[in-house]
């Protein structure tokens, strides 16, 4: 493996972050039965794997004139990353979840956390993974699942792709790339400019959570009857369903996670950001559909995906200062409504201590914007975890989420 550092596309979570703003992402495993999947039985787990995979070991050091640093911790120091938490009802886990994702990962041991989460009226067992971005993107953070997954040693190779690889260093990008990609991703902040923006991120470090669940075959079917593509669908219906709860906003301008490695075989973050409009005046979906796609076509042609990274690598010769002042800058100038992320997941790994996994909910942390849409294709079901910051918007994520659930004609499975 090669040198263990932070690149400048890990380093920008680190930038922006504050203790109003922390940026961890989550993965919820709610099991169907979770009796095996003690507290004591994690942390075994977790110390055998970390001897297995010493990726899992890796962490984020405090601030420095140099900034922060990627440091290998002790074996000890990640089996004291697991702890429990014990919640009465439906309520009590929806204030645990949303505590637990507005407060910073600790910089004094690996920069993930385990919570097992037992409810008492229901008695189901959740695992919550949370992970800094600086560590993983939505791709190669499925490593971390390695953490407590079933799997003999051969099973286990599907992680191998993100524990074992070199972290990702931002491509190589010509002059004229860079300027073709810069005019794209203006394009794509332009088209947000005729409308006034949502509200943004407060500092009251609050965070509320729904989930949607459905079907990949009901998505696709759907999407296939408008002439759509899973991922385009899924962002237009998506922004349909927020633009139809915001009332005076004709363009929502969201944040949508592009990967660079196109092998998807790295750790760290190999995810760039573009923008992506979404039009609440269009009165018809195949209207929006065709709007979606026709910025996807540009974003790719244009290589919009590149303008950041070389960006972030130009300042990158900059005291840590200047470059984290430059970062939370850019973020304010970019100014997005929304993130809407669609990830794609291939693990065949489905059990913890021998019982099944029944749902899995993805959670993006709010970088600005007061609402996400984090989307997980994983076999044949999609799983849509929604956070939001309450102050800003009230209930809009919770509304969102029904009129998502409507849209994509789900029966049941929708949580607030």
């Amino acid at each position: 493996m090669n040198e263990r550092r932070f690149s400048v596309l890990d380093e920008f979570f680190l930038q922006i972050e504050t203790p109003q703003r922390p940026t961890h992402w989550a993965l919820v495993f709610e099991l169907e039965d979770g009796a095996a999947a003690s507290v004591t039985a994690l942390r075994e787990r977790v110390r055998e794997r970390v001897r297995e995979y010493p990726s899992l070991l890796l962490g984020a050091t405090d601030s420095s004139g140099s900034g922060p640093m990627l440091r290998e911790f002790d074996v000890q120091d990640a089996v004291d990353n697991v702890d429990a938490a014990t919640v009465a009802d439906d309520a009590d886990w929806h204030d645990l979840l949303g505590s637990l994702l507005a407060q910073p990962l600790p910089r004094d041991r690996p920069s993930w956390r385990l919570v097992r989460a037992w409810q008492r009226d229901t008695g189901v067992v959740r695992l919550v993974l949370m992970v800094h971005h600086s560590l993983a993107d939505g791709i190669a953070g499925a490593g971390y699942a390695g953490l407590f997954i079933d799997g003999e040693s051969g099973q286990l190779a599907q992680l191998d792709r993100y524990l074992l690889s070199d972290r990702y260093a931002a491509p190589a990008v010509s002059p004229r790339e860079f300027l073709s990609a810069l005019k794209g991703f203006a394009g794509g902040w332009a088209g947000g400019t005729r409308s006034r923006r949502m509200p943004q991120l407060t500092g009251a470090g609050r965070r509320a959570v729904a989930a949607v669940h459905v079907s990949t075959g009901q998505v696709r079917a759907i999407a296939a009857r408008n002439g759509a593509g899973t991922a385009e669908y899924l962002i237009t219906a998506i922004g349909e369903s927020l633009a139809t709860r915001t009332n005076g906003h004709r363009v929502l301008r969201a944040f949508a996670p592009a990967t660079l490695d196109r092998s998807l075989r790295h750790s760290g973050n190999a995810v760039s950001i573009v923008l992506v409009n979404v039009d609440g005046e269009a009165q018809e979906l195949g209207d929006r559909l065709t709007a979606t796609r026709e910025q996807l076509n540009r974003i790719s042609d244009s290589g919009a995906p590149l303008a950041l990274p070389v960006i972030s690598r130009a300042a990158s010769v900059l005291p840590w200062a200047l470059r984290r002042a430059a970062a939370r800058t850019t973020l304010a100038m970019l100014r997005p409504d929304v993130h809407i992320g669609v990830n794609p997941g291939y693990l065949n790994l489905k059990t913890v201590f021998g019982t099944n996994i029944a749902a899995v909910q993805p959670l993006s942390p709010l970088l600005g914007n007061a609402v996400s849409f984090t989307c997980l294709v994983l076999g044949k079901d999609v799983h849509i975890g929604i956070v939001w910051d309450p102050e800003a918007v009230g209930d809009l994520g919770a509304d969102a989420a029904r009129e998502l659930a409507a849209r994509l004609e789900v029966v049941a499975a929708v949580g607030a």
